[in-house]
């Protein structure tokens, strides 16, 4: 209403013919808009977050774990075209491959540990010709174990009884133990030393042909070996058992081999 009022007086006031006529004056006027309810400024939807200052720790470069190998190289001289079947590093004792009976034996650090009252470990496959197991082991003082096929087929103390294999231990001494029915006809051999680690083989050709032989883990020159061929043991189905009645031994590194043929 003002800025129509003040163009109407301008424009009605009418100069004297005799003076000049000067221009209008230019009006400015200021005007202020008042924001609708739908031009409100917009407001921010992000709040900035504050600097923290806990450092975040990097993310650890993912390392490589060595697996353990089976060293086949002392087995060469007697074995041909040996290589490894099945491996057990003892992290589990796994209740798929073993049997184990009332709890002596359990798995400590990576090691089947066994504590002697009359245990009995059993895996749970069987072997044929051309077939055989390695395994590492160390005997406590005043300690013994049994490790041997036998036929899954005859019980013991029966007069189809067939075994192969090892019993050792400062009281009976070692001996390649070997079970034809009731009879024991097996050998004397030397002793393994307590408090040091042993690598076993223990393996059936064909006729069949058993070999047994131990060697110092860290001096494999070291050796006990037995070789002999028994052919009423043929047809036979063998299981793997370990015995143990006193002390304390560890097991470790377990491997099952086969091969072509024994020399």
């Amino acid at each position: 209403m003002f800025i129509l009022a003040l163009g109407l007086i301008i424009s009605g006031c009418s100069a004297s013919p005799s003076a000049t006529t000067a221009p209008a004056p230019s009006v400015v006027v200021a005007t202020t808009s008042t924001p609708t309810p739908t031009e409100l400024p917009p407001t921010s939807t992000s709040t900035p977050l504050p600097p923290t200052s806990t450092p975040v720790p990097p993310t650890p470069t993912p390392t490589s774990t060595s697996t353990p190998t089976i060293n086949l190289d002392p087995i060469s001289k007697y074995l041909t075209n040996a290589s490894v079947t099945q491996e057990d590093w003892f992290d589990t004792l796994s209740s798929d491959n073993w049997d184990c009976g009332n709890g002596a034996f359990h798995v400590t650090d990576g090691m089947l540990i066994v504590q002697g009252g009359n245990s009995s470990c059993n895996r749970l496959t069987t072997f044929q010709e051309g077939t055989g197991t390695l395994i590492s082991f160390k005997l406590a003082k005043d300690s013994n174990f049994e490790y041997f096929f036998d036929d899954r087929l005859s019980q013991w103390g029966t007069s189809s009884y067939k075994r192969f294999g090892i019993a050792t231990g400062p009281r009976n001494g070692t001996e390649a133990s070997i079970w034809n029915g009731k009879t024991w006809v097996g050998a004397r051999l030397q002793s393994p030393k307590p408090e040091i680690w042993y690598n076993l083989l223990v393996a059936i050709g064909k006729g069949p042909k058993f070999l047994l032989l131990v060697w110092e883990r860290d001096n494999p020159t070291k050796q006990i070996i037995y070789s002999r061929q028994i052919p009423q043991y043929h047809n036979a189905e063998w299981k793997l058992q370990i015995n143990s009645f006193y002390g304390t031994v560890q097991f470790d590194n377990y491997a099952e081999i086969s091969f072509s043929d024994m020399k």
